[in-house]
C-alpha cells in the first residue's frame, strides 16, 4: 500500500486561531489512520493575486507555471496539490460562505479544469 497525501488549507486569516486548530486536528486524525502524510497549509502567509478568469492556464499553461497571469505564492502550492490524494478545506465562515482568502485559492485552481474544458488543448498542466 502506498503513502496516501492529505493537503490541509487553512483559509483564515487568524493564524493559529479555531480554523487553524480544527484543521490540525483534522490531519492529525488523517494521519493517525496509517499511511498518511499530511501537510499543513496557511493562506494567511500567503500572497495570491485574483483570478482574472484570462483562462490562459488552459493554453498557456506548463507544469512549471500553470497560470501565466501571475507568478506569485499559489505557483508552488499547484505542484503540491496535484501531488496530494486528498484535501482538506478549512475557513470561516463569512457571510454564509467561506472566506475571501480562501475563495481566490479555490479561483486560482482553474488550471486544473484544462482537460475538461479542453481535452484537446494545448496547455501541458494536467
Amino acid at each position: 500500500m502506498s503513502t496516501v497525501k492529505i493537503l490541509g488549507i487553512s483559509g483564515s486569516q487568524r493564524k493559529r486561531g479555531n480554523c487553524d486548530q480544527c484543521l490540525i486536528e483534522a490531519l492529525g486524525a488523517s494521519a493517525s489512520v496509517g499511511e498518511v502524510e499530511t501537510e499543513f497549509v496557511s493562506l494567511s502567509d500567503l500572497h495570491i493575486n485574483h483570478c482574472t478568469g484570462c483562462h490562459r492556464c488552459h493554453f498557456q499553461g506548463t507544469n512549471d507555471k500553470p497560470c501565466p497571469e501571475f507568478d506569485d505564492d499559489m505557483t508552488p502550492l499547484y505542484s503540491k496539490i496535484d501531488e496530494s490524494d486528498g484535501f482538506i478545506l478549512a475557513s470561516p465562515v463569512y457571510f454564509g460562505s467561506v472566506s475571501s482568502t480562501m475563495k481566490v485559492f479555490m479561483d486560482r485552481t482553474l488550471p486544473f479544469t484544462t482537460p475538461y474544458y479542453f481535452p484537446d488543448g494545448k496547455g501541458q498542466f494536467k
